[in-house]
């Protein structure tokens, strides 16, 4: 199975940007959410698609409305981290400390609710217990700031946000970092063109 020890070029122009955008668009990143998935009985090789499969959940039910709760704009950054007492582990084994944080924005009043969802989600695929999901308030870009401790060692300077490279363990599976679509980099873009902005990326960009 491919792995991953480290946040591409890519992924951290991309994270980057992301809470610009979002408040741009007017949904900021005011909650952090991390499920800790070393706190259930999924394999560490099959936790990579089993978030994925979490994360189209969720993007469905933030969508749908009803009498009781409004549609909402999916709309957060996600990454991957495996670190025991802050070191970086290489371990997918069941002595693996793999957990996802997410950047997100929920609107005031729906706390609660898209915690228990999130719980309820991981519920059906896996054994939890209290300190498998953990929900908390976010102070504007520390959330993206902690994130990119992990980007490549060769970009941190650049996309860091003054993070110093803090080596952030292997992740099985292609994907250790996303956003949605709507402060991703298509989105970057109508931002900047609308507000009139040329930026200069790298050509593989």
């Amino acid at each position: 199975m491919k792995t991953t020890a480290y946040i591409g070029k890519k992924g951290a122009q991309t994270l980057y940007y992301a809470a610009k955008v979002a408040k741009y668009i007017r949904l900021p990143l005011n909650y952090f959410i991390t499920i800790n998935f070393s706190e259930t009985d999924i394999p560490a090789l099959q936790i990579n698609d089993t978030f994925l499969k979490l994360k189209r959940q969720l993007t469905r039910w933030l969508l749908s409305s009803s009498k009781y709760k409004e549609a909402i704009e999916p709309t957060f950054v996600w990454v991957f981290e495996n670190c025991i007492n802050g070191e970086g582990c290489d371990i997918i084994d069941e002595q693996h400390n793999i957990h996802v944080h997410l950047a997100i924005h929920i609107p005031e009043g729906y706390e609660d609710d898209i915690f228990v969802k999130v719980k309820s989600l991981l519920e059906k695929m896996a054994i939890i217990n209290e300190r498998t999901v953990h929900l908390a308030d976010t102070i504007e870009n520390l959330s993206l700031s902690y994130f990119l401790k992990g980007c490549h060692p060769d970009y941190i300077d650049t996309y860091g946000r003054g993070r110093e490279y803090i080596y952030q363990g292997i992740i099985p599976g292609d994907r250790r970092s996303g956003t949605t679509r709507n402060i991703g980099p298509e989105a970057r873009k109508r931002m900047d063109k609308e507000l009139g902005i040329k930026r200069s990326f790298p050509r593989d960009y």
